[in-house]
C-alpha cells in the first residue's frame, strides 16, 4: 500500500500531516504507537526543512509519500530547496547520515524511533528517508 500527499513548506501544514496520518492509522491498522513515532518524526523533519531551507517570500512543496508492507512502513520527504542535508550539521558536506557521529537533538530523537535514516539529493531535490518496523499490537513483529 502507499500514500503520497503534498505540503505547503508552512509550518501550519503540520496540523494536516497529522490528519492525514491519523486516517492511514485507521485505513491500514496501524498500532498507535508506532504512528505517533512516525508524526514525531515527520513533524521534526518538516518543521526542520522549512526552517533551514526555504526562502520566506517563496512558496514551496513538501513531498511526503509512505509505503507499507506487512511489517514495515518506508517514508520518503522530498523538496526543491537548497541543497541541504538536515540529517547533519550544515558545516559539514552533504552525505548519507553515519549513525555514530553526534547530531542536534532532533536528529537523536528521530534515531530512537527509525531503523534507517537516509538523505540524498536527486533530481533537484532534496530527498530523506526512514524506514520503521510495525510492531502487532501484541508487540511481536
Amino acid at each position: 500500500m502507499e500514500k503520497q500527499f503534498k505540503y505547503t513548506a508552512d509550518i501550519q501544514q503540520i496540523t494536516l500531516i497529522q490528519k492525514d496520518l491519523n486516517l492511514l492509522k485507521t485505513e491500514w491498522s496501524l498500532p498507535g504507537t508506532e504512528v505517533r513515532q512516525i508524526l514525531m518524526v515527520i513533524e521534526e523533519l518538516f518543521a526542520g526543512l522549512i526552517h533551514n531551507n526555504f526562502p520566506e517570500d517563496i512558496s514551496h512543496q513538501i513531498e511526503i509519500s509512505i509505503h507499507k508492507t506487512e511489517n514495515e512502513i518506508n517514508i520518503s520527504i522530498s523538496e526543491n530547496g537548497y541543497p541541504f542535508n538536515l540529517i547533519l550539521d550544515k558545516k559539514r558536506e552533504a552525505r548519507d547520515i553515519v549513525f555514530n557521529e553526534p547530531e542536534s537533538m532532533g536528529v537523536n530523537l528521530i534515531r530512537t524511533f527509525v531503523e534507517s535514516l537516509i538523505y540524498k539529493r536527486e533530481s533537484g531535490k532534496n530527498k530523506i528517508s526512514f524506514k520503521k518496523t510495525i510492531k502487532s499490537q501484541s508487540g511481536r513483529v
